[in-house]
């Protein structure tokens, strides 16, 4: 903190980078949330989507990406998912500390679990270099190949603004959530321009062709690991505990899933 009260902007380095006219920004300075932040992310209509609720985190607490100072709405829609889950972790820590407490429930004895989640040690982020992405005119494009199944399909990362049109779904259908995701991110199936196939194409492949995809999309995925394993204490089941990046703001899952 500043002698005027003002918060000191810590630099983070961000595991996808903000593609900005042909250039790619990695570096941000974040500041800690304070009281008033807290209150804003909290507001009703913020609540209703995750995706309001990061939004007006990261441009309250962000105060530069790369050259951009002004860090507002159009530019937290362009950021990739990634980027946007590992600036609310770098400000929750910066803000709170690295351990969070909660409270999981077995999904197999029904046993309730206290435990303590350190971010920094429970939660890997993994950098887009590290994976098989190529920048493609401003997009992230990635491969998912199945000779088998006889699958050759290229997705983008998705950003900002794609959180915004899918976080409500899923509270209302987790699979048509999924499904709008993974129709909004392609951009080739078998070669086949992705513009000319259906909103519901999705809703007519075969289940080996979707596991397919739900099993590897997340999988190349840059940013933090929001699974984190967990061992029930009373009956050893193993589960995992699956996370979105605003449970740190407020609360984590009550429930393990497998």
């Amino acid at each position: 903190m500043s002698a005027q009260g003002v918060p000191e902007a810590v630099a983070v380095e961000l595991p996808c980078g903000f593609v900005h006219e042909d250039e790619v920004f990695t570096k941000a300075q974040i500041i800690p949330m304070t009281g008033r932040i807290r209150k804003l992310i909290a507001r009703p209509q913020n609540r209703q989507n995750p995706a309001s609720v990061i939004d007006t985190l990261l441009t309250q607490c962000v105060t530069s990406i790369g050259t951009i100072t002004r860090v507002n709405k159009n530019v937290t829609d362009c950021l990739f998912l990634g980027d946007r889950d590992f600036l609310v972790m770098e400000i929750r820590k910066l803000s709170l500390g690295a351990d969070v407490n909660t409270q999981l429930q077995c999904d197999n004895c029904g046993a309730k679990l206290g435990m303590t989640l350190n971010l920094e040690r429970d939660v890997p982020v993994t950098k887009m270099k590290d994976k098989e992405i190529e920048v493609v005119e401003g997009d992230a494009v990635f491969s998912l190949v199945d000779e088998i199944l006889k699958l050759d399909l290229k997705f983008r990362l998705p950003r900002g603004i794609d959180q915004h049109h899918i976080a409500p779904l899923y509270r209302k259908n987790p699979i048509e959530a999924n499904y709008a995701l993974y129709r909004a991110c392609l951009l080739e199936w078998n070669g086949e321009d992705a513009k000319d196939l259906p909103m519901d194409f999705f809703d007519n492949q075969p289940l080996p062709v979707i596991d397919f995809i739900d099993e590897n999309f997340m999988e190349m995925m840059p940013g933090p690991d929001m699974r984190v394993p967990v061992d029930c204490y009373e009956c050893n089941h193993e589960m995992m505990m699956s996370m979105a990046s605003s449970d740190f703001l407020f609360r984590l899952p009550k429930t393990g899933r497998t």
